[in-house]
């Protein structure tokens, strides 16, 4: 769950702010899987939900998006949340606290069975999480059928080496922000790109995510990349909590239903830029808005 508190600025250590507003909503996973499943995609969630309000809440809102729930829920905790704060700008700011969904098991992850054709996305969160080496044992044994995404997250820099390079060398394709990727090599987005995939070639592409800027966008048949810019142009951001877990959702959807890596970012980009345009993390618009978005900005 996120707890997100709207502020003029974030608040000196030790001092204080009146908030502008506030909310409490499901989100962590739900934001990609809701994302991929309003583009039309069938989505479940490998993880655990507690027994709580917090775990009562996110079923919730995953029955209402049609997302299917792979695990029952645990009977011995809740679903932990997240404390955000989003400034005037609209960027966020986030303390994470775990819950159930923080301790997955081997019994829980051998029971899931997946199917070639299958997408698996993985937050680097479940790395950092205390299951780390549970969550990466299951996602580099994953059969070679299934088509991996891999997101760092915000908390890359403080990943195991040793969980997070068999991830790596497991992914099909790499998400990750302007900011992680510099975290990762003290590089560029662009420049960035290419050495992480000069470094893992058995990735089919990455995906650098540059804000309002769009996204840049390498493959292993160019090694290059290009820049994807928002179709469009950028929009005015008013909260950015879940723009990216909005581009990786509609990204996935897109390229599972067969449209280019390149279709599939402009895709994303657009997504992403119409979800910072309102309140919440689970902001992606529905396929039809998309559809009509790149219509008129073609």
């Amino acid at each position: 769950m996120d707890v997100v508190a709207f502020v003029p600025a974030l608040p000196e250590q030790g001092g204080d702010v009146l908030a502008e507003a506030s909310e409490t909503s499901a989100a962590g996973a739900f934001n990609v899987l809701a994302a991929a499943a309003r583009h039309g995609m069938r989505a479940g969630l490998v993880g655990r939900h507690g027994t709580g309000p917090n775990g009562d809440r996110i079923r919730g809102a995953f029955h209402a998006e049609h997302i299917e729930l792979l695990l029952p829920p645990t009977e011995d905790g809740d679903t932990g949340f997240c404390i955000g704060l989003v400034d005037a700008s609209g960027e966020r700011t986030y303390v994470t606290v775990p819950g159930v969904d923080g301790s997955l098991t081997d019994d829980d992850l051998d029971g899931v069975v997946t199917d070639e054709g299958d997408v698996v996305y993985l937050s680097g969160y479940e790395l950092a999480f205390a299951h780390g080496r549970t969550a990466a044992r299951w996602f580099t044994a994953l059969p070679d059928g299934v088509t991996t995404v891999f997101d760092p997250g915000p908390l890359v820099a403080s990943l195991r080496p040793h969980l997070l390079e068999p991830v790596l060398r497991r992914a099909t394709w790499l998400s990750l922000n302007e900011r992680e990727s510099h975290l990762m090599t003290g590089l560029g987005p662009a420049a960035a790109a290419q050495v992480l995939l000069r470094d893992h070639p058995s990735l089919a592409g990455i995906i650098v995510r540059t804000g309002p800027d769009g996204c840049w966008l390498v493959t292993e048949t160019d090694g290059v990349g290009r820049h994807v810019p928002v179709p469009g142009g950028p929009r005015r951001a008013v909260d950015t909590t879940g723009a990216g877990d909005c581009h990786v959702g509609t990204f996935i959807a897109s390229l599972a239903e067969g449209f280019s890596a390149v279709e599939s970012v402009q895709r994303a980009n657009l997504a992403a830029a119409l979800s910072v345009t309102r309140r919440g993390p689970a902001t992606a618009p529905p396929r039809v808005q998309l559809d009509l978005g790149l219509h008129s900005s073609a």
